[in-house]
């Protein structure tokens, strides 16, 4: 399903309608789905009409001044012509390194999403040795209940600026990252296009203006996972009880790369499942595994420096 026409949430809500039909159809029930307050057409006519003033003002003061690009280590000189072939490699965090993460999260007072954004802008000041860093977050961007079952493209960039100092502790450096995630969300409406326009960044016909590096947290994978049907009157005896439809998925890779480097972060249960897609003209697989085993370290390291909450004057705090 192409971007023009829905995103990931969107996939989620027809798997979830697709698999509510079927199961009214098979035990003769009416349809399940309630009516749409709007469509897809109303939020653009809405979006088209707003003035984003107050973001565009917000913006315009955090990015300005901003590098072109996170200079990343490439393996290759960037050609004149870009093909976007890209590749993929995962990896599983799971058993302490999860729970530290999680554990990490709760002490702050903030989401998981925020620690490995934070782990995710300390790995690239290691590796690129540069300390003004943006990197751009992918946002659902579905603020208004009537737009949750809509299918249709929502998703929008922002831009997240950090700077970072060598001697900076792990929990400032999160510390920021909160606060910075917690400003663009504030002002998360404001269109990536527009922001292109208004900053008017320098562009090369082969290279993504403004960002380079995303990062994409995605918690929305069990929306779909399971289908529970309500009992009915009409029901038999022996279904009288809910009806679990079990989802699986599988996994499959893209041979495409839309920016130098994307970070997807899974979570699940019991692991977190981490992906780099790459551009496959910039880099080579090999160099990307060691740069995923390199997160992955980070992450242990940090993970292993949560204990419980102690009490007054308890320091955990761990150098950055």
């Amino acid at each position: 399903m192409h971007h023009i026409i829905g995103d990931g949430w969107s996939g989620n809500v027809l798997y979830r309608e697709l698999l509510s039909l079927y199961d009214a159809y098979l035990h003769g029930l009416p349809d399940p789905l309630k009516p749409l307050r709007i469509q897809y057409k109303d939020f653009a006519v809405w979006q088209n009409a707003r003035s984003f003033q107050r973001q565009e003002q917000y913006w315009i003061a955090r990015l300005s001044g901003m590098p072109e690009r996170i200079p990343l280590p490439y393996d290759f000189a960037p050609e004149g012509i870009r093909d976007f072939g890209g590749g993929n490699e995962s990896i599983e965090l799971s058993g302490k390194v999860v729970a530290g993460l999680r554990l990490l999260a709760l002490q702050k007072r903030t989401t998981l999403s925020n620690v490995i954004l934070a782990l995710f802008q300390l790995f690239l000041f290691h590796w690129t040795r540069h300390d003004d860093l943006c990197v751009g977050m992918s946002v659902a961007n579905r603020n208004h209940p009537d737009v949750e079952n809509l299918i249709g493209f929502f998703v929008n960039i922002l831009p997240i600026r950090c700077r970072l100092l060598a001697d900076m502790e792990f929990d400032d450096l999160l510390r920021l990252v909160v606060e910075r995630t917690h400003e663009a969300l504030e002002h998360q409406d404001y269109p990536f296009d527009l922001m292109i326009q208004k900053l008017n960044p320098a562009r090369r016909a082969n290279r993504q203006p403004l960002v380079n590096v995303i990062y994409a947290f995605q918690n929305f994978a069990d929306v779909h996972v399971d289908l529970v049907r309500e009992s009915t009157d009409t029901d038999d005896a022996l279904e009288r009880r809910d009806v679990p439809v079990d989802l699986p998925t599988f996994d499959f890779s893209f041979a495409t790369s839309k920016f130098d480097l994307t970070l997807f972060v899974s979570e699940r249960p019991d692991t977190i499942h981490i992906t780099l897609e790459y551009d496959s003209s910039l880099f080579l697989a090999v160099t990307i595994r060691k740069q995923l085993r390199a997160i992955a370290d980070f992450a242990g390291m940090i993970a292993d420096t949560r204990e419980p909450v102690r009490g007054p004057g308890g320091d955990n705090r761990g150098k950055s």
